[in-house]
């Protein structure tokens, strides 16, 4: 049979998965699902993600533009119903588009054009679920960020890996059925928090065999962070690590290697559906995340606006069978934004204009073996800046919150310090890292990979620190949006969604 022109496009993407924790990276994991699809596809080492949280990273992905150009920065946002994103391209091409599992990213009426797109189910629904979830959350209020990681024996059947992972098995079998192309996007929670997963894995990670420098326990004073920015301390303090244990950085470490493992396990489930199905010939499969883990990094855990490593380099695992070849892996550098014009390609679809990203297809099919001299990261608007120079001032402001209707923190958590708009280049081998209020981070990635030590005030990389600056503005100012008020009218024409991104011009 004849390979169609345009895939099947089945887009994996997880929660809060850093790129090391998978087994074909660090043996210690156990992800065999995964290391198998990277056997049988493209493997991207060094895919960094454009923001360290949730939503402004997924609205970099679907529409392939830095967060100042499509304008979600911050999590407390959805994407601009007028932004040309993929399911809008892929829909006016004729795929037939679904979105299983965790949404964060659009309004629910920008849901409604999609072909399938179920309620996002959580974890829970029953008593004892219930109370589990409330009692992780409690002790990561109450106790420490850390505190809430916790293995479980209730019904898993419960849990929203699950869930999701039986809803894409039902789409795909729906889209067997006949039509067009399809791209379904298929959304895990896990690994974010809350950390909670079947004990049934807790063998396979014993605490003791799990990769921890001791050095990173204890108290704040002397601690790596101490030369990093203001925001890396209070952020420190306000998770409660001072009072994290080297025991109990070890059971974070794995439960939440071993959510990645259930994923890993649901994932294998909707891969050898595709196959039973007839698909997998004709289906491009991407594995991605929209972002990493501390892992007790820097001494801390779960997430934060800041841009290390660590929460920026993220898994990237992509299998087209006949187009892409098997056991490739690349270092060479991407940005997220990358996959966006890249699935165009495959898809056969124009690249709209003021898309930022640059297709990776030369890249994946070996026709060059680099790609970008440098990758670049942001989160927070302009205007936010951490009013607060210590964690007890912080903390303080939090306290008082709690009585005082339409206090700033009102509605936060007594571990969520206020953002900082901040900047960050990477090249191969150094970063620099660009604070709105004059702290800045130099790091030499050769030397210091785990980017533990801050050269910004050493008199001897002045100059590189100079370039890296130069270089980080540049970059700023070239990545301007390139779109205008006439361009998104354009747009909307062409593009058809929702009725409010159509109607441009005043019904007669």
């Amino acid at each position: 049979m004849a390979r169609p022109e345009r895939p099947n496009i089945l887009w994996i993407m997880s929660d809060q998965h850093r790129a090391d924790a998978l087994g074909s990276v660090a043996p210690w994991m156990h992800t065999p699902n995964l290391d198998r699809l990277a056997g049988e596809g493209v493997q991207m080492r060094r895919m960094f993600a454009q923001s360290p949280v949730c939503v402004p990273s997924r609205c970099n992905f679907v529409t392939g533009r830095y967060p100042h150009a499509h304008r979600v920065r911050e999590n407390n946002a959805n994407l601009n119903p007028g932004e040309p994103h993929l399911f809008r391209i892929l829909k006016a091409q004729g795929y037939r588009t679904g979105l299983v599992g965790k949404n964060h990213m659009f309004y629910p009426r920008d849901m409604a054009p999609l072909d399938i797109g179920p309620p996002d189910p959580k974890n829970g629904g029953t008593p004892g679920w219930d109370a589990h979830i409330k009692a992780i959350r409690e002790d990561m209020f109450n106790v420490g960020s850390w505190a809430g990681a916790r293995f479980h024996d209730l019904p898993e059947e419960h849990s929203s890996t699950h869930k999701i992972a039986a809803q894409g098995i039902e789409a795909l079998e729906q889209f067997a059925k006949g039509g067009n192309p399809f791209f379904l996007w298929l959304s895990f929670h896990d690994p974010h928090a809350p950390h909670t997963v079947p004990r049934r894995f807790a063998e396979r990670y014993p605490p003791d065999k799990l990769p921890l420098d001791a050095s990173l326990v204890g108290k704040t004073e002397g601690h790596e962070v101490s030369s990093k920015s203001t925001r890396m301390r209070i952020k420190r303090q306000a998770q409660l690590m001072d009072g994290a244990t080297e025991e109990n950085l070890r059971n974070y470490i794995a439960v939440y290697s071993s959510m990645i493992s259930y994923v890993d396990e649901k994932i294998g489930t909707v891969l050898e559906r595709l196959e039973e199905l007839g698909l997998r010939e004709n289906t491009l499969v991407v594995y991605v995340s929209d972002h990493g883990d501390f892992r007790a990094d820097h001494g801390m855990v779960k997430k934060d606006l800041v841009l290390y490593d660590c929460l920026l380099n993220v898994p990237c695992l992509l299998r087209y069978p006949g187009v892409l070849p098997e056991r490739k892996v690349t270092h060479a550098l991407a940005e997220q934004i990358d996959l966006h014009p890249t699935l165009c390609h495959y898809a056969g679809a124009d690249v709209p204009k003021g898309v930022q990203g640059l297709s990776l297809h030369a890249l994946l099919e070996g026709q060059t073996d680099t790609h970008r001299e440098e990758v670049h990261a942001e989160i927070c608007p302009p205007l936010f800046q951490n009013p607060y120079t210590d964690y007890r001032a912080f903390i303080e402001a939090w306290r008082e919150s709690r009585t005082v209707e339409g206090h700033p923190l009102r509605h936060s958590a007594p571990f969520n310090v206020p953002g900082d708009h901040v900047k960050m280049l990477r090249t191969r081998d150094r970063k620099f890292i660009w604070y709105k209020h004059g702290e800045e981070e130099l790091y030499d990635l050769e030397a210091d990979p785990g980017e533990r030590r801050n050269l910004i005030a050493d008199p001897k990389r002045r100059a590189e620190a100079s370039d890296l600056r130069a270089r980080l503005f540049d970059w700023y100012i070239r990545a301007e949006d390139p779109r205008d008020a006439m361009d998104d009218r354009d747009i909307a024409r062409a593009l058809p969604w929702s009725e409010p991104l159509v109607a441009w011009e005043p019904k007669k």
